[in-house]
């Protein structure tokens, strides 16, 4: 038996505030990098998410760790 693991990431657009989620492996993020060091993201390069409702592209900044 193989198991996974998946992280849920959560987007609200800034356009329509409609909520959507993705599920994805621990190594996809929404924020674009160029690499990573231990685990941390080095370089911020933003990314567009486009809404499923309304279409609009949302920048992405920062990923909350919950808290």
């Amino acid at each position: 038996m193989i198991s996974g693991k998946e992280t849920i990431h959560h987007f609200v657009c800034d356009h329509c505030n409609g909520w959507w989620s993705i599920a994805t492996s621990d190594d996809w993020c929404p924020i674009k990098w160029s690499h990573t060091y231990k685990g941390k993201y080095k370089s911020n390069i933003t990314r567009k998410m486009y809404c499923p409702w309304c279409g609009e592209g949302n920048e992405i900044t920062g990923v909350s760790n919950g808290s």
